[in-house]
């Protein structure tokens, strides 16, 4: 009779054997769940810290960041390590998979990487591996000698937290923790204030709830009935604070500079952006689709390519698309055959102008000068420049 594999579930951490590391942790210290450490100039954050630490005997927040970059060298230990102890960047930019900032269990693992048990266990063994080779080269010095870590959790300490009576609540990680403390501050003045502390409570609750579902989906696939009851309660939540938001306009009217700060800011900024990079005359459209500067590349002509590219049927064709562009049922009312003329004409006007005018072309094959186009004109050289053209 076969011999029983041992089921998927029931995968451990290993068990094997590893040799004492350089750094022992002080007796009776307990690992927390969840840490924060500096690479650099990035913060990374570890979920399962305590895992870590029960599978990498010695290891230390000090120690994480050497670990990392042994870590980063083996793709495949790097992958695992992260995703089984959540190692991820604090701020996490676009371009990080969503895979890589949520914790994975060792079965979901072994599933996606389709392991069997004892491949599971020398996955883990070289893992361990690494960390044996950096903690062999860590300073032997105590940790007791170290700065102690401030005390980190599901459940916050904050004095604000308890001040304001939120104390039950049990935050997911520390960043939401930190990001409602954060809010606390903001609101503090709402909340000693009598006749708004329930407004302003109900809104932060609101916007904690506001923010889960955004991260629920966001973070991971939700199909069919689960995806449409989550959009249900994210639209009525929505609902509820911007009711919330105009009540508290209504009661303390300088609050709209704490609530809709960084939207109102950001809309500013936007404007500003959008006046000044329209106050450059360079951005000017000339023919309504392209700026000055872009018709000048445009009407480059040379040996390999005598033939301008600028094409006025196209323009012609984008202004008429642009002028319907809320128009669901447009069809465009000019002949195809009208636009291949305009493309014509303009390209044989062009180089009959260039004729009359000896325009040279350039000879991009050569070196120096005489290989390359001209420099571009910007506004404020064509203006200091007061030279009459030749119009004969």
């Amino acid at each position: 009779m076969a011999p029983r594999k041992k089921p998927a579930e029931q995968l451990g951490l290993g068990e094997a054997p590893v040799r004492k590391p350089a750094v022992v942790p002080a007796a009776g210290e307990l690992p927390p769940a969840i840490v924060e450490y500096q690479n650099g100039t990035e913060a990374w954050t570890c979920k399962r810290f305590d895992l870590l630490a029960a599978e990498l005997p010695g290891v230390t927040v000090g120690a994480l960041p050497r670990l990392q970059l042994a870590l980063e060298m083996h793709s495949r230990q790097w992958l695992i390590a992260r995703r089984l102890f959540g190692i991820m960047p604090v701020v996490a930019s676009p371009a990080v998979a969503i895979e890589d900032l949520q914790v994975w269990s060792p079965q979901q693992l072994v599933n996606t990487l389709g392991l069997k048990p004892d491949q599971w266990q020398q996955e883990l063994a070289a893992v361990r591996g690494i960390w044996n080779m950096v903690a062999a080269n860590l300073p032997s010095a105590p940790v007791s000698d170290l700065p102690p870590l401030p005390p980190r959790g599901l459940f916050s300490d904050d004095e604000l937290v308890k001040k304001y009576d939120f104390g039950r609540i049990r935050f997911r990680d520390q960043a939401e923790t930190e990001r409602f403390v954060e809010r606390l501050r903001e609101f503090e003045k709402l909340l000693q204030d009598k006749t708004t502390t329930g407004v302003a409570r109900n809104l932060l609750n609101t916007e904690l709830q506001l923010g889960r579902i955004d991260e629920e989906i966001s973070s991971r696939e939700i199909l069919g009935d689960d995806y449409r009851k989550n959009l249900k309660l994210r639209s009525e939540l929505m609902a509820d604070y911007n009711r919330l938001i105009s009540l508290l306009d209504k009661l303390a009217p300088w609050f709209g500079t704490v609530a809709g700060y960084s939207f109102k800011g950001t809309i500013a900024e936007v404007t500003r952006a959008i006046q000044e990079y329209q106050a450059d005359a360079n951005h000017a459209l000339a023919d309504g689709i392209f700026t000055h500067t872009e018709i000048q590349v445009e009407l480059r002509r040379s040996v390999q390519t005598p033939e301008p590219r600028y094409r006025l049927g196209w323009v012609v064709a984008a202004l008429e698309a642009k002028a319907n562009l809320w128009d669901r049922h447009f069809k465009s009312a000019i002949p195809h055959s009208v636009f291949k003329s305009l493309d014509h004409g303009m390209r044989e006007a062009i180089k009959a102008a260039g004729q009359e005018t000896g325009e040279p072309l350039v000879d991009l094959e050569k070196d120096g000068p005489g290989g390359e186009y001209p420099d571009i004109i910007t506004v404020p050289a064509a203006i200091t420049d007061t030279k009459e053209p030749d119009l004969k």
